[in-house]
Formats: structure tokens, C-alpha cells, sequence
């Protein structure tokens, strides 16, 4: 079903969504609601809104430019001092990225050849760059390791942080994969063994040590979160300033700091891809969009140990953004925030599940599902928002919309003006769940409509909101709110599907 077939089905039925999204058949839970309320007709908020490219899943590039075989052993993740010390395989790689540049084809990281029980299924890197026209390309059972060393990721230039340390400014360190150029991304290939799913993987290795210390990169986020100060730790992926980039079938893990950051991009398109991480990491968000325009993230399985996708403006105006088919493990939730500076208009959240525990069995340090964040200072413009076909399980906060999530910093404010919540539940909420819709002020009131939400939990506070309901079984009070309800609701029952991380 295309991306315009199943829109099309979803403002003709928009409480049916879940049913429209194929979902893999192995080991799942299944809970049906029925909404109390009768059946009535409503205006579903969801056309218009999100990117609005046709978007389909992407191919591998049809060329390749250049093979580069393993040469280092896998089934470890630790390799010799001397290796460590001096990945073996960076120049190597950088040399095809740079030859194999606006070629349109792909560098690929593939098996060396078996050497009696040996085959080599590694590589060991520091920092590398993707160019304009190409793609790096990870093979089923290969694994990309970054370097340990954090020297080797150091920015240069005044006001730089050192790169592993804990101070006032996070800035300092180069990503592990910078995405640097237009028509370009990295990709992976998935492969279907007798023991399940063979990915193309890409390893920050987050939980060892820094080459020369005692300290693992989550040690220092760690530190740096209970000192109240930043850790200079680096990403694993970032695109900066490239358009039409691509994020398709590629496995991250541990990454020391967020997976994958897109920054000032139109046109970007996450497509299949997985991330398995620990909750109990810090600030190793799943997928950041900041500052970009006609984005889609799609059917993925994000288990992180902060956002499952974050939407910001660091630097410009940010529209026209589509995250759907999503599971999310343990993360902090699908937020907007907590940059709003430049503004953010037409945002669609459509047909996501978050479980609050990840494979390892914690519950989310930060447990939210609906999540809208921000602080004056860091504040402007939210407009056009809609989350649509929404399922939560042992989430905390089911719907958290804030503009205090910080101390005040200068004196931009928030305002969230327009946000819809249609076809959401909640199930197997923790004890105390609860809602929050604060807006602002009197002058800058939060607007929100719920349209089809029953939860299992129902306390909500809210102030300065301005809150139209549209068959729910919430019902936010407070000072500054005002609530005008409709009559009706869908009245269809919808139901609800938590797949268990693949590979559990």
C-alpha cells in the first residue's frame, strides 16, 4: 500500500489506523479498547499534514564503486592495543569514500574470505565522511566499529570542548559518520539465517572504555547528568546541510551519544532501520530532525536510551515532517522540543507504538509517550501537529506537553497553538500515569484537541490550554483552561499491537 493509498484510507476512517500498517506476525500481544462514546462522523486533521513527497522504500543504488573486504576477526568488539590505537581500516574506507564521490554508487563493507574456521566480519575506524552522490553500505554480518579514541573525534577551533570530557559546553566532537553531501546516506543489508535476521550493523561501543581511561562513554554522560554539566561525547551519524540523504536497513548500536542526527536537510527519508541500545544510557537519542523540511521516518524499531525521535530548530524554521510505523522501546518518547526557536509547522505522528521497557526488561528512566517540551529562552511557534494513531504501554507520562521543561534561559517563548491528538490509547499504564497540557501564559495558551484518546489512566492536569474534546475520556482542568466539547467521538474500537524487539 502506497504512503497516498493509506492516507487516503485514513481520513476516510481515521479510526482504523492501526488495521492499515502490516506488522510482523511473530510473538505479539494484542489488546482491544472499545471507546465508551457512540459512533458520530468527525474531521480527521490528518490532510495536509506531514511530508508531502511521495515516499516509498528506498532501493540500494544499483552501482557499486568499490568493495572493501574484512580483515579483522568478528565475534569480539575489543581488538589488539595496536589496532585500538590506530584503527586499521579508516584510510582505507575514506580512501573509496573519496574516490567513489558523485559516482552515485556504493562503498560496501563486505566478509573477507574464510580462512579455515576464520571469516573476517570486522572493521575498526575513526571518524569517516560520506560524500555528495555515494553511499556507504554495510553488509549483512559485518559490523563497523568506532574507535575508542577520543582524540581522534576532536573538533578544532576556539571554544571546542575536548572531545570525553565532562563541562559547561557539549560541543567538541566530530561525529563518527559525517553525511556531508547531497544524494547521498548510508545503507545496509539485511539477510534472513536460521537464527533469525543478519543486519549490517554500525557499533559506537558506548559501554567500553575510552582508549586510555577507565571511563566508557556512558560513564561520562553519566557523570556529566549528575553533576548537572554536558558530556563531550560524539554521535554516531550526522548529516549536516545535505539534501535527499538516505537512511535505509542499517543496525545501530551503542552509540556514545545520539544514533542518528539529521541537521539542516530537505528531503531526508529513514527507512527500516533498528537501533538497539540499553535504555539506561544518557542522552543516546534514537532519531534527531533538526532545522529540515520534507522528512519521512518510517517502520523502524528504536530502542534508545532517550528519544525515540526528537523534532528541533537549532537554526531554522522546521515542516512538513512524517514519522510513522514506528516501535518504540524504552525511549523518553515522540517529541517535539526542546528547541522551538525558528518554529515548527505540519508534523505528523501517524500509526506508532512506544512500550516503556526495553528487551532488557528496564522501564524507560524518563517514561513518556505524547511529548511536547520546551523552555523560554529556547521557545517559539508549534502549529499544525498532529499524533494519529497512538499506542502506549507501561508509559508514565501519556501525554506530557510542557513549556518549562528547562529553567528559563533568554525570552523566547513557547507556544504550542496547535496540536491534535487523534486515535490514542493507553494500556498496562504504570501506576501514577497521568497526563500533563500546560501552555505558557494566558497570552500564549497551548491549544489541543482530543479526538478518539481513551487511556487506562486519566488523571491530567493541564493550565492555560485551550482544549477541544472529541470523544475522550480525559477531561484537563486547571486555570487558564478552557474546554469546549464536542459531541460524539468515532466510537469504532481500535486496536492495539505491541510487537516484542526483534530477536526476543
Amino acid at each position: 500500500m502506497t504512503f497516498h493509498k493509506l492516507m487516503a484510507g485514513l481520513i476516510a476512517a481515521p479510526a482504523l489506523l492501526l488495521a492499515a500498517l502490516a506488522v510482523p506476525a511473530a510473538a505479539t500481544t494484542t489488546t482491544s479498547v472499545a471507546p465508551a462514546s457512540s459512533s458520530s462522523s468527525s474531521t480527521s486533521a490528518l490532510s495536509g499534514i506531514g511530508d508531502p513527497r511521495d515516499v516509498t522504500q528506498p532501493q540500494l543504488p544499483a552501482t557499486t564503486c568499490a568493495t572493501l573486504a574484512a580483515q579483522l576477526p568478528g565475534g569480539r568488539r575489543v581488538f589488539s592495543a595496536a589496532d585500538e590505537a590506530s584503527p586499521p581500516d579508516t584510510a582505507r574506507i575514506q580512501a573509496a569514500l573519496d574516490s567513489c564521490e558523485n559516482s552515485g554508487g556504493a562503498v560496501v563493507l563486505a566478509a573477507g574470505a574464510p580462512s579455515g574456521w576464520r571469516r573476517d566480519t570486522s572493521f575498526l575506524a575513526g571518524p569517516l565522511t560520506v560524500h555528495s552522490g555515494e553511499y556507504l553500505i554495510v553488509d549483512a554480518g559485518i559490523t563497523l566499529f568506532a574507535s575508542r579514541d577520543a582524540a581522534a573525534y576532536q573538533e578544532t577551533g576556539s571554544g571546542k570542548a575536548t572531545c570525553g570530557s565532562i563541562g559547561t559546553n557539549s560541543t567538541g566532537c566530530n561525529p563518527f559518520i559525517s553525511v556531508d553531501g547531497d544524494n547521498a546516506g548510508v545503507e545496509g543489508t539485511v539477510a534472513r539465517t536460521r537464527h533469525g535476521q543478519e543486519w549490517g550493523t554500525i557499533d559506537g561501543r558506548g559501554d567500553l572504555t575510552v582508549l586510555g581511561t577507565d571511563t566508557t562513554w556512558y560513564q561520562i554522560a553519566a557523570t556529566a547528568t549528575a553533576e548537572g554539566l554536558k558530556q563531550v561525547n560524539p554521535r554516531l551519524i550526522q548529516s549536516n546541510s545535505a539534501d535527499d540523504v538516505t537512511f535505509y536497513h542499517i543496525k545501530l548500536v551503542n552509540a556514545a551519544k545520539q544514533h542518528l542526527f539529521i541537521s539542516k536537510s530537505v528531503g531526508a527519508t529513514v527507512w527500516g532501520i533498528e537501533i538497539a541500545t540499553p535504555d539506561n544510557t544518557l542522552n543516546t537519542d534514537g532519531v534527531d530532525v533538526d532545522s529540515s523540511s520534507d522528512v519521512t521516518v518510517a517502520d523502524s524499531n528504536l530502542m534508545e536510551g532517550d528519544d525515540c525521535v526528537a523534532l528541533t530548530t537549532n537554526s531554522l524554521a522546521e515542516s512538513d515532517i512524517t514519522v510513522r510505523g514506528l516501535h518504540c522501546y524504552g525511549t523518553h518518547g515522540l517529541s517535539i522540543g526542546s528547541g522551538t526557536t525558528y518554529g515548527l509547522n505540519s508534523i505528523l505522528f501517524l500509526d506508532n507504538t512506544l512500550n516503556g521497557y526495553d528487551a532488557w526488561g528496564h522501564l524507560s528512566s524518563l517514561d513518556n509517550g505524547i511529548r511536547v517540551k520546551s523552555y523560554e529562552g529556547a521557545g517559539g511557534l508549534v502549529t499544525n501537529v498532529v499524533y494519529a494513531g497512538t499506542c502506549m504501554k507501561a508509559i508514565q507520562n501519556l501525554i506530557l506537553i510542557t513549556p518549562f521543561y528547562d529553567p528559563p534561559t533568554g525570552t523566547s517563548i513557547p507556544w504550542f497553538q496547535s496540536v491534535t491528538v487523534e486515535a490514542a490509547r493507553a494500556v498496562d499504564s504504570v501506576p501514577g500515569a497521568s497526563s500533563e497540557i500546560d501552555g505558557f501564559s494566558a497570552s500564549y495558551p497551548t491549544g489541543l484537541t482530543l479526538r478518539d484518546v481513551y487511556f487506562d489512566a486519566t488523571a491530567t492536569t493541564a493550565q492555560y490550554a485551550n482544549v477541544t474534546r472529541d470523544g475522550t475520556n480525559l477531561d484537563p482542568a486547571g486555570t487558564g483552561v478552557t474546554d469546549t466539547t464536542v459531541a460524539g467521538g468515532h466510537g469504532f474500537p481500535m486496536g492495539c499491537t505491541f510487537p516484542p524487539f526483534p530477536g526476543t
